[in-house]
């Protein structure tokens, strides 16, 4: 069953491709400049979902994540979050097609529908750097208002660039999606931003060289201390 659940779907977000025009190709650039199979296997492989466990994907964009998260049975509940009501209509397309039951979500990553505690796991891909810092530090605060205690969190983004090829290459990214969101994240100071936001055991676990730069994967646990 796929069911898509509208709480918030205004303006003020940077559609995938910054422009509403590029979406329909949205895919078809993620895989060839992303390595998107190669690092969402790796992502998942770090969050390490069980069966059963209630899974968020932040930014689910067209759904990709999803279906693959979708592979086991009994799987765990996945919910794909996002605020861009053209992407989460790719997203209910490519989930039906797979048979992968999904609630899917058009809401502000800021302000999530799930009461305190309630979720286990927390994925994102390539969500992070459409973020201004102060966005950001405000979604990592919703993440860990939801999950529970011992709650983990694996995000694979952009990272810092190694040699020219991928300085070239975080260029182009940083011109599609604005230098203001991105510079975080090209700095490496994405895991510093979820550790300053009260996450425990914070380590980036890969970072895998694609044709647009550096996608960083690092995973991290919810506090035991909630206070």
């Amino acid at each position: 069953m796929v069911r898509l659940m509208r709480r918030d779907g205004g303006a003020g977000y940077l559609p995938a491709l910054r422009w509403r025009f590029l979406t329909p190709g949205y895919d078809m650039v993620a895989r060839y400049t992303t390595g998107e199979r190669r690092f969402k296997e790796r992502l998942l492989g770090w969050a390490d979902l069980r069966p059963l466990e209630r899974v968020v994907d932040l930014g689910c964009g067209t759904g990709t994540l999803l279906v693959a998260a979708g592979g086991q049975e009994p799987g765990p509940e996945l919910i794909g979050v996002d605020r861009d009501l053209a992407v989460l209509r790719r997203a209910r397309r490519k989930v039906q097609a797979a048979a992968v039951g999904v609630e899917l979500c058009l809401v502000d990553a800021r302000s999530l529908p799930m009461a305190d505690g309630s979720v286990d796991v927390v994925v994102s891909s390539l969500f992070f750097h459409h973020l201004l810092s102060d966005a950001k530090s405000l979604v990592l605060a919703e993440i860990s208002r939801v999950l529970g205690i011992g709650g983990r969190l694996a995000v694979a983004d952009w990272g810092a660039p190694r040699g020219g090829a991928s300085r070239v290459g975080a260029g182009v990214v940083r011109r599609f999606d604005g230098d203001e969101p991105t510079r975080d994240n090209l700095d490496g100071r994405l895991a510093e931003l979820i550790e300053t936001a009260g996450f425990d055991d914070v380590i980036v676990r890969a970072r895998l060289g694609v044709p647009l730069g550096v996608i960083e994967i690092i995973t991290a646990t919810r506090s035991l201390d909630r206070g």
